[in-house]
């Protein structure tokens, strides 16, 4: 029985022990490097560094470099803009180095992907935001207009023919003129939308037979 006891304990300072670890490092999780993210179409990354952040946006806007701080499962800064009204969320941490951010008060979640990468000191303007778009691109990072305008100007308004049918018309039928290729979409709810994934399934249909 003494020896039962004995088991019984150990068994317990070891789960004790995993707990006290496992919550330790949670606790030790930080942030730190660079990461992007999309909402609505309006791509966006955090620069990172000494309990300092710093944002820039597709709309071809960067901050200041912001300070924050994180306690248990909230981080507080102040917003990216000119002003100095402060913000809060919860941060939950994700896979692959990403985290999320959840905006109580504006009832918004933005999700962040790591970047490994490294923006250089001395590069200029121009090369910042030229790589920063191309980022964006290759994040696949459009409202719908723009995925539409990007498909368009990809094949040539002029090697594509839309027709639209149905009761409410948002039945696309699009025809890649050089190649014949025709594909048909009703899924969606506009027509914008049904012509985005018509034109993406021809694209895809074109690469892979080159």
């Amino acid at each position: 029985m003494q020896h039962k006891k004995s088991h019984l304990k150990t068994l317990k300072n070891v789960l004790l022990i995993l707990v006290f670890t496992v919550i330790g490092c949670k606790s030790e999780r930080k942030l730190d490097g660079n990461y992007c993210t999309c909402h609505n179409g309006l791509y966006a990354e955090l620069y990172i560094e000494n309990d300092s952040m710093q944002s820039a946006t597709s709309l071809g806007w960067i901050s200041n470099w912001r300070e924050f701080e994180i306690k248990n499962d909230t981080i507080y800064h102040l917003y990216f803009g000119e002003g100095s009204k402060k913000a809060k969320a919860k941060i939950g941490f994700k896979e692959r180095g990403g985290f999320e951010l959840y905006y109580p008060m504006d009832g918004v979640t933005h999700s962040y992907n790591k970047l490994n990468l490294i923006i250089e000191n001395d590069i200029t303007s121009e090369q910042f935001w030229n790589e920063f778009n191309q980022r964006k691109i290759e994040f696949d990072c459009f409202t719908v207009s723009e995925r539409y305008l990007e498909l368009e100007r990809y094949f040539g308004k002029e090697n594509i023919r839309i027709d639209y049918s149905g009761e409410t018309h948002n039945e696309v039928k699009i025809t890649h003129i050089p190649t014949g290729i025709v594909k048909i979409e009703t899924e969606q709810k506009t027509q914008v939308e049904n012509a985005i994934i018509a034109m993406k399934r021809i694209k895809l249909e074109i690469e892979k037979s080159k």
